[in-house]
């Protein structure tokens, strides 16, 4: 489910009738849900080692 799909899908259901609440509420658990994601990727060791080694790799880091 792309972002531009799921705007698709806010804007149909607004024009569907779906109140304003419901819509606004919608959105506000997709984006705590991206959050939630976001921040669970960040915390999984194997990533933060690979992105390490890429700065490292690279001479990014300092």
């Amino acid at each position: 489910l792309t972002l531009s799909r799921l705007s698709k899908i806010l804007i149909i259901s607004l024009f569907e009738g779906m109140s304003v609440y419901q819509t606004t509420t919608l959105i506000h658990l997709i984006l705590d849900a991206i959050h939630i994601v976001a921040s669970a990727i960040a915390h999984l060791p194997f990533l933060n080692i690979s992105l390490e080694n890429l700065f490292t790799h690279t001479g990014i880091s300092d």
